[in-house]
C-alpha cells in the first residue's frame, strides 16, 4: 500500500505542508518510521515541526509532532 508523508511546520499555530513524499509500506506506522529516519539527511525538510502519515484516500491515519529537545546546559565562567 502507498502512504502519503506529509512534513509540517506551525505557523502561528496553524500546520502548513511543506513536502509530501510517497512510502510504499504495509501499514502506516512503517511508513511514519521511515519518515522519521530521514532525520539530518538532505530529505528532511528544515523547520519541520511534524508528520502526517495519510492513505491513498487522503484520511489521516498518524500525526506525529517532533519533539523538543531539551535546552542545553551552558558553563557560565
Amino acid at each position: 500500500m502507498t502512504f502519503l508523508v506529509q512534513f509540517i511546520r506551525f505557523r502561528r499555530g496553524v500546520p502548513e505542508v511543506i513536502r509530501t513524499l510517497h512510502f510504499a509500506a504495509a501499514e502506516g506506522s512503517s511508513a511514519l518510521a521511515r519518515a522519521k529516519s530521514l532525520v539530518g539527511t538532505a530529505s528532511w525538510p528544515m523547520r519541520t515541526d511534524g508528520l502526517r502519515v495519510m492513505d491513498e484516500g487522503g484520511r489521516t491515519l498518524i500525526n506525529w509532532i517532533v519533539p523538543v529537545a531539551p535546552a542545553q546546559p551552558t558553563k557560565l565562567a
